[in-house]
């Protein structure tokens, strides 16, 4: 191994002992024992990351939901915020993570496919309805 190899490989050691490496290892070992536990507890989990795969900032980090057992027309859902590691817990965000979980709403959708074509019936999400033409506009 070189001297720049070996340079470069003391900086990556030290790096890795960060604080940002840490955290980003302790999210990414929260979510994996979370998983874990939800594939055998019989729960589906979806993860509410960013589209860049890093944390969203907002209270709820997971939803994790199942067929009530016995009862295969209920789904229970559970609104989750993941602590991992030495994160403390506050009052405040069990406060903020209850209120996300009430204002949780259910709309009703049908969606039938035909011919390769989705038709949305009783209760089309409201950005696949196609916009009205302005008529006034110029041509």
């Amino acid at each position: 191994m070189g001297p720049n190899r070996q340079v470069a490989a003391l900086k990556a050691w030290k790096t890795m002992r960060g604080p940002v490496w840490k955290a980003r290892r302790s999210a990414r070992l929260s979510q994996e024992a979370l998983e874990a536990w939800s594939t055998e507890s019989g729960f589906r989990i979806v993860f509410l990351d960013a589209a860049s795969g890093n944390p969203r900032t907002g209270i709820a980090d997971a939803l994790l939901f199942r067929i009530r057992p016995r009862s295969p027309d209920q789904i229970e859902l559970y609104v989750v915020q993941l602590k991992g590691g030495g994160a403390g817990f506050k009052a405040a965000e069990m406060a903020r993570l209850t209120k996300a979980a009430s204002a949780v709403k259910a709309t009703p959708l049908i969606i039938l496919h035909d011919d390769g074509e989705l038709h949305f019936l009783a209760g089309e999400p409201s950005f696949t309805r196609k916009k009205p033409r302005d008529r006034r506009s110029k041509r």
